[in-house]
């Protein structure tokens, strides 16, 4: 079976049968384990099984294959882990990357999510700092948020951050 297929499964909500075929996959002589263990950290993820995800996107991180999308990927399944330290850094380095490597298609996102991570981990002035950066990008910038039903504008989560500033 490939990735393509894998992939399907998935989709139809098949993880057990998506995970199975990407351990067959691991356990083989496959040159392609990388691409892989993005399958199936992609499938944790789908099943909302972001620790594992996060773990499986640290591997191919860790091999030194890592992307700006895996770097991306990986601190937004850190972040619906709960895991706001590790997205934090990894947004960072999205952030550095792309700057590097004049990439911009991440720039807003990447800021906004890391003002909530930074917000979650009491680092407030950073958080308003790098949400102005989101909206300096992006004037109009919004983004789901883990374990928040819809969008949150930037204006609703300069209003978080004051909230949770306040409380402390």
């Amino acid at each position: 079976m490939d990735l393509k297929q894998i992939k399907s499964l998935a989709e139809r909500d098949q993880y057990d049968e998506a995970l199975a075929e990407c351990d067959g996959l691991l356990s083989g002589s496959t040159g392609k384990k990388a691409d892989v263990l993005r399958m199936r950290a992609h499938v944790f993820a789908l099943r909302g099984d972001y620790s594992n995800a996060v773990e499986g996107r640290e591997t191919v991180l860790e091999m030194g294959e890592g992307t700006i999308k895996d770097y991306y990927r990986a601190a937004d399944n850190a972040l619906s882990a709960g895991q706001f330290a590790q997205a934090a850094d990894w947004f960072k380095e999205v952030l550095r990357l792309g700057e590097g490597q004049n990439e911009t298609w991440f720039k807003s996102a990447s800021y906004f999510l890391l003002a909530y991570a930074q917000m979650e981990l009491g680092q407030y002035q950073e958080a308003i700092a790098n949400l102005d950066c989101a909206v300096a990008v992006e004037a109009d910038v919004a983004m789901p948020l883990p374990g928040v039903c819809g969008t949150f504008s930037n204006q609703q989560l300069r209003e978080e951050i004051r909230r949770h500033k306040n409380r402390k």
